[in-house]
């Protein structure tokens, strides 16, 4: 039996697929975002965290946390 609390990834192409869980703010700020813009949430969230992992502050942290390795 898999453990729930365990990320799983699903392997498409060069993308990934994680389950995220939300409080009930964050998502209905999300929810309004992405209806005013007329795209998916799950985009909306795609493209926030992939512009986050490609800041400087995000390369810094990387770069510390590959280092521990």
């Amino acid at each position: 039996m898999m453990n729930p609390h365990i990320e799983q990834v699903t392997d498409m192409t060069d993308r990934y697929q994680i389950t995220i869980t939300l409080c009930r703010k964050a998502y209905d700020q999300y929810k309004e975002v992405s209806d005013w813009k007329e795209i998916p949430m799950a985009t909306l969230l795609r493209q926030i965290l992939e512009r986050e992992q490609e800041s400087p502050a995000f390369a810094s942290l990387y770069r510390r946390a590959a280092a521990k390795e």
